[in-house]
């Protein structure tokens, strides 16, 4: 892999949110987009099916004790989860989804998420499963998810033009707490829950690439 160096492209305007990367390599001009879990996303419901549901406005950034992994890797990324609860609500498998769309100007180079949960995430972008990381059935896969991120690539997925980047997290059932409990609520004592993530999107603005269109999209994986 060529090595990249940090030159700003005088060409080009550069975006408020992203940096300019020049990769000597190939000649391209790349932009890149940083992401993190903060108060930025929204948050919509699951639904008892699993589905995503009605939107419940931005995240919290929970008070209970959350199994933290080291998150050097993704500085500013804050543990959260979905609002209107406290450490006295109900919390065995509740569960939200997390979603933002990034504008990609360009053809898409690539992108990655970063990835750490108590219980389990499932990544999605544009509505496509990515990946996943922990479980809510095995204890030891739970364990591992809230240590440690999990690195995603999101690349495949990306296309020029809107994309929406969606992350999925559920808590496990009261057996996970380890306190006895049954039902259990968030409490320290209790089955809290929460995920972290951050990661980056990359793109060449000065390569022209046709907007996806869903048919276009779906071909490419069947």
């Amino acid at each position: 892999m060529a090595k990249r160096f940090f030159y700003v492209c005088a060409a080009l305007p550069c975006l408020a949110f992203a940096a300019l990367v020049f990769s000597p390599g190939d000649g391209r001009c790349q932009t890149t987009i940083t992401f993190v879990s903060d108060g930025t996303w929204e948050t919509f419901a699951m639904n008892p099916d699993g589905s995503q549901g009605a939107s419940l406005g931005p995240p919290q950034f929970p008070g209970w004790a959350v199994h933290g992994a080291d998150l050097s890797a993704i500085p500013g990324a804050s543990w959260m989860w979905f609002p209107g609860v406290d450490e006295s609500s109900l919390a065995d498998l509740q569960g939200a989804y997390f979603s933002k769309q990034f504008d990609l100007q360009g053809l898409p180079i690539g992108g990655e998420i970063l990835v750490a949960v108590d219980d389990f995430a499932k990544v999605a972008v544009n509505g496509f499963v990515v990946d996943s990381t922990g479980s809510v059935t095995d204890h030891s896969l739970a364990i591992g998810a809230q240590g440690a991120l999990k690195i995603i690539d999101l690349t495949p997925y990306l296309v020029n033009g809107l994309n929406t980047l969606t992350v999925r997290a559920q808590n496990g059932p009261y057996w996970f707490s380890g306190y006895g409990c049954n039902p259990c609520n968030y409490g320290a004592t209790g089955n809290p829950a929460g995920v972290v993530f951050g990661g980056t999107l990359s793109f060449d603005p000065n390569t022209p690439a046709l907007r996806e269109t869903w048919g276009r999209v779906k071909a490419r994986y069947r």
